[in-house]
């Protein structure tokens, strides 16, 4: 189809309509109004961030980009989100526009906009903004929780949600002593902190060293890589890093109260977290088969640790040699004479050929099992020249 013919499709109604669809596409229709009732209505596009939509209500005419306040079903628009995330689909959407005081939105502007390498705009604010808690964290979100809360009002750190805030951009606001002291026994604060950073688990409070949650959090957190210096070198280093790895689980158990070592559910999930923690478990979960297989399944050598009951349990030994084939050693004597079990062991490695009883060795199964792993030898053998004759 040429120009001509487009330009004639244009002409009919039909065509326009499908055209100004196609325009449209992508688009959003948006009505801001304001509490005494006046409206400003936008095209806009789903690409642009809030701070577009702001531009565009302050050259209609309401107020300052920087004093504006949109929100939508209750909840305050952040500037730097794209309009895609936040409205699904297109059609027409609905703001409602609050003005902020000026003195806010003039230091909101002052902290936002100062150079990160310049001594922070707060030192020389009055009471009134440091006491603002939009302001404070938006200053602890520019400098990373470092200065700017500590320049926050003493009002502002009985508000426990502005605490809480504080603590997931700095943890060691914690230990600020007037909040240590209003906050030591908040299990929400407490939670938080350990969420954050979880070698904070030194500073809690005695109360909640039994508490499964907090302790679970502190585990899943690891290890912190500027807490342990020395480790900043050692992530090539798989040795080193699973010293660390060993370490930071033992500083978990250190600050953990002593009757969680023998709590079935707690363990078990403790070692879904990190198979070391099996190291910590008391002797008695060693002889409960749920403990037991969850081990023996992310580590198939620990069923020498279980009891003799355990390792006499089918389920059990086959889930210890299909993880690592030499737990078989330490199967009870019957089951190390199980074809089923001998099976699984010898496909998960070949060398518990050589603890096997002679009258498996000569047994048929045995049999098919060492021509089958001849086979991959040499199939395996056969890649290799292949390989190298093509030059790879």
């Amino acid at each position: 189809m040429n120009a001509d013919e487009d330009e004639e499709d244009a002409s009919f109604p039909c065509c326009r309509k499908r055209q100004k669809q196609h325009a449209l596409r992508g688009q959003l229709r948006i009505c801001v109004a304001k509490l005494d009732g006046s409206t400003v209505e936008i095209t806009a596009r789903k690409d642009w961030r809030v701070d577009d939509v702001k531009v565009h209500v302050e050259r209609a005419g309401f107020w300052l980009r920087r004093e504006q306040r949109l929100l939508w079903e209750g909840q305050e628009l952040e500037d730097s989100k794209e309009l895609s995330n936040i409205f699904n689909g297109e059609g027409r959407v609905y703001l409602n526009l609050l003005r902020r005081d000026p003195l806010q939105a003039e230091w909101l502007l002052k902290v936002m906009t100062q150079d990160k390498n310049e001594t922070t705009c707060l030192e020389t604010a009055p009471l009134q903004v440091r006491e603002d808690k939009e302001v404070i964290l938006a200053a602890a979100r520019q400098d990373h929780g470092g200065v700017s809360l500590n320049l926050a009002g003493p009002t502002l750190w009985q508000d426990k949600e502005f605490v809480l805030e504080a603590v997931q951009l700095n943890w060691r606001t914690f230990l600020r002593h007037d909040v240590y002291a209003a906050y030591s026994s908040d299990r929400d604060v407490t939670l938080t902190v350990v969420v954050t950073h979880g070698r904070s688990l030194r500073y809690i409070s005695s109360e909640f060293s039994g508490d499964q949650e907090i302790i679970l959090a502190a585990m899943h957190q690891r290890l912190q890589m500027n807490e342990l210096a020395p480790a900043l070198v050692v992530q090539r280093n798989g040795a080193v890093l699973e010293t660390l790895m060993r370490d930071h689980t033992e500083f978990v158990f250190q600050h953990a109260a002593h009757h969680l070592r023998a709590h079935l559910a707690f363990m078990i999930k403790m070692l879904h977290k990190d198979w070391r923690t099996e190291s910590y478990a008391e002797p008695e979960l060693w002889q409960s088969k749920e403990y037991v297989l969850a081990a023996v399944q992310h580590r198939g050598i620990l069923l020498k640790k279980a009891s003799k009951q355990m390792c006499a349990e089918h389920d059990v030994v086959k889930a210890a040699v299909t993880e690592d084939g030499l737990a078989l050693q330490f199967a009870c004597e019957g089951l190390q004479h199980d074809r089923d079990i001998v099976w699984a062991a010898l496909q998960q490695n070949y060398e518990v050929a050589d603890m096997l009883a002679p009258n498996i060795k000569d047994g048929i199964l045995f049999n098919l099992v060492a021509r089958y792993h001849k086979l991959v030898l040499f199939l395996s053998s056969l890649e290799k020249v292949l390989l190298r004759k093509i030059g790879i």
